[in-house]
């Protein structure tokens, strides 16, 4: 069920967390489609997605009520579109000093490393939204067997290119950083350089 509540007079925030736990994240893809439906109209002058919410910005706060109620009650009728997708192959170096999490996940999950390795490389992730760091993002598509909280006591520097695991999401660490996510592998793919002419590629 979605929820909505108003963040300032023109600031909607919808979300489909409130109660769950947060290995428990509603599709993303709900809220891509609010978005690009949302994207049609003119009334906006930002409109924010995460993995559990949506956030509205509101040209006119006028149009507050009408977008509250119009999203509460059509939402499930939307449908993402989606476009002609770019499919970018990760090569990764699973375990050892590319993967030091590896093992203590292992035991974690009570899976052997073989099947992590397995389950986490045979599924293909939708990069759902960005955040964090520039060039960091959030991978949707991880197999319920890996759901994870994330780690109880963060690294403070988890290496560029780890990949890494945590709740219901993979990501990429595109720079060297602190972070609390288990990191599974590592890959020399370059997910941020200022000096590409598309600085993010993904």
């Amino acid at each position: 069920m979605l929820n909505c509540y108003v963040l300032s007079p023109s600031i909607l925030v919808f979300d489909a967390i409130a109660g769950k736990p947060s290995t428990e994240l509603v599709d993303p893809l709900t809220f891509l489609a609010i978005q690009q439906h949302c994207t049609l109209s003119e009334d906006f002058i930002d409109i924010v997605p995460t993995a559990n919410s949506i956030t509205l910005y509101l040209r006119d706060l006028k149009r507050r009520e009408f977008w509250q109620n119009y999203i509460l009650e059509h939402y499930l009728k939307f449908e993402y579109q989606r476009a002609n997708a770019t499919v970018h192959h990760v090569p990764t170096r699973y375990g050892g000093a590319y993967g030091v999490d590896l093992t203590a996940l292992s035991a974690l999950l009570n899976l052997s490393v073989d099947e992590i390795i397995t389950q986490h490389s045979s599924f293909e992730y939708i990069v759902s939204f960005m955040g964090f760091l520039p060039g960091f993002g959030y991978l949707t598509g991880l197999p319920p067997a890996l759901h994870v909280p994330r780690k109880a006591v963060p690294s403070t520097k988890v290496p560029r290119g780890s990949v890494a695991i945590a709740e219901a999401l993979s990501a990429i660490y595109p720079s060297a950083s602190p972070g609390g996510w288990h990191v599974i592998g590592q890959t020399d793919l370059k997910l941020f350089e200022l000096h590409f002419t598309s600085p993010m590629p993904v």
